[in-house]
């Protein structure tokens, strides 16, 4: 494979750092995509995984994954309900970045209190 692309799981890469790459990991908390659904096969779950993965792999631009996790907090909040599994999402995508409450606060002015909220139970649950 060609330097700066990442395989979708539809063999379609993704082009590193690419507006599309950024969108599916926003889209993918907007249509609760990374929820496990009982109703679905192991298969097509783990289709899904793997497109998100490849779309997380994409994306290495410190800037834009930080821009991204800022939108993912204001979005998952959006409707004053934050289920286990929007969560989940969430702290997959900053463990995945390496990105914490404290960088999103310093580069984009994002309050800890907004971030703090979806990542505690991480860390209440690994204590």
């Amino acid at each position: 494979m060609s330097a700066g692309l990442e395989k979708k799981a539809n063999n379609r890469p993704y082009r590193k750092n690419s507006p599309e790459a950024a969108a599916r990991v926003v889209a993918a908390l907007l249509v609760g995509e990374q929820r496990i659904d009982g109703g679905s096969s192991a298969e097509r779950r783990r289709a899904r995984h793997a497109r998100f993965d490849a779309a997380l792999d994409a994306v290495d631009d410190r800037n834009r994954q930080h821009l991204v996790c800022a939108v993912l907090i204001y979005l998952a909040d959006a409707d004053h309900s934050i289920d286990e599994e929007e969560k989940a999402m969430v702290r997959r995508v900053f463990g995945r970045w390496n990105v914490s409450a404290e960088t999103l606060e310093r580069e984009l002015n994002v309050p800890l209190h907004r971030t703090r909220s979806l990542l505690e139970a991480e860390r209440v649950a690994g204590a």
